[in-house]
């Protein structure tokens, strides 16, 4: 199946604020951060249910280098990234502030 595929605006900024902090330590840093959440945005769409379901039908995808998560749910044709979070922070939180999830 082909799906849609779209990052949510706080997934963004988060992927950004990611990559802004591997930037002041190097900009290879930086370059294997991006690569690492493309390569796993890639490996999400060709196949989202080989992930674990997280919560309340979102999933989350491990990044293969680095400590972070991609959470994200499928929807119909759309697979959509709500979340792109340090380990460090709490993934369930920050999806209950968001989306109001008990």
């Amino acid at each position: 199946m082909v799906y849609n595929f779209r990052v949510h605006s706080e997934a963004n900024k988060e992927f950004y604020k990611g990559m802004d902090w591997y930037e002041e330590h190097s900009l290879e840093l930086r370059s294997q951060f991006y690569l690492d959440v493309t390569n796993t945005f890639q490996r999400i769409i060709v196949n989202p249910f080989s992930f674990p379901e997280y919560e309340r039908n979102y999933r989350k995808a491990l990044l293969s280098v680095f400590p972070y998560n991609v959470i994200f749910k499928i929807r119909d044709k759309t697979i959509s990234v709500h979340s792109v979070l340090h380990h460090s922070r709490s993934n369930k939180k920050v999806l209950k502030r968001r989306f109001r999830i008990k």
